[in-house]
């Protein structure tokens, strides 16, 4: 045996070798906090666009009207319209996570450079300036004075603009279209 075989590690190895897993450890975990909001966010973006595409079924297939209320933060409600004009609750939703109807500060509020060219970017849900949908037995979407209605539903985590997505709505076919928040060079636009 040479003379470093019953040799071990200095104090001063120790401390290093523990600092640099230790930085690497939080290099990982602000990566990987990055990931899961990103990930509750696209979780949340599905609920409500499944929820939304399922009124829109619901309305096709049954052939009566179907409601949906949206209300912040989060809160999602879908009714039936019965046949004396009632109506009748079908589901109520909140959008999981820490994730809310949001119009996150910073997302571009030019009308040429929102989503589908819907509202301003002001408001988390304007739906032809109101709140809720009336899905048509033909499957298009009209507001509460019988409009077809377009419109933008933006969802985020407050504070991060990296997390912010949009869902728009063609009222004529019922069409729903997702929309992601992306920096290209200097600009914020819509994908």
């Amino acid at each position: 045996m040479g003379r470093y075989a019953e040799r071990g590690l200095s104090a001063l190895e120790l401390l290093v070798g523990v600092a640099v897993a230790f930085i690497l450890t939080c290099i990982s975990l602000a990566s990987f906090r990055t990931t899961l909001f990103k990930s509750e966010v696209e979780t949340a973006y599905t609920v409500c666009v499944t929820k939304v595409q399922q009124a829109r079924q619901f309305a096709v297939v049954e052939r009566r009207v179907y409601v949906m209320t949206f209300t912040l933060p989060g809160h999602m409600r879908t009714e039936r319209v019965e046949q004396d004009g009632t109506l009748t609750v079908v589901s109520q939703d909140d959008v999981p996570y820490q994730v809310g109807f949001r119009a996150e500060p910073g997302i571009p509020t030019d009308p040429t450079k929102t989503p589908d060219q819907f509202g301003t970017g002001s408001a988390a849900i304007d739906l032809n300036g109101s709140n809720r949908i009336y899905f048509q037995v033909d499957g298009s979407a009209m507001d509460a004075g019988g409009h077809v209605c377009n419109g933008v539903i933006y969802l985020a985590r407050a504070g991060d603009l990296t997390t912010v997505r949009a869902l728009t709505l063609l009222g004529l076919t019922g069409r729903i279209k997702g929309w992601r928040l992306t920096r290209q060079g200097s600009d914020l636009v819509w994908n």
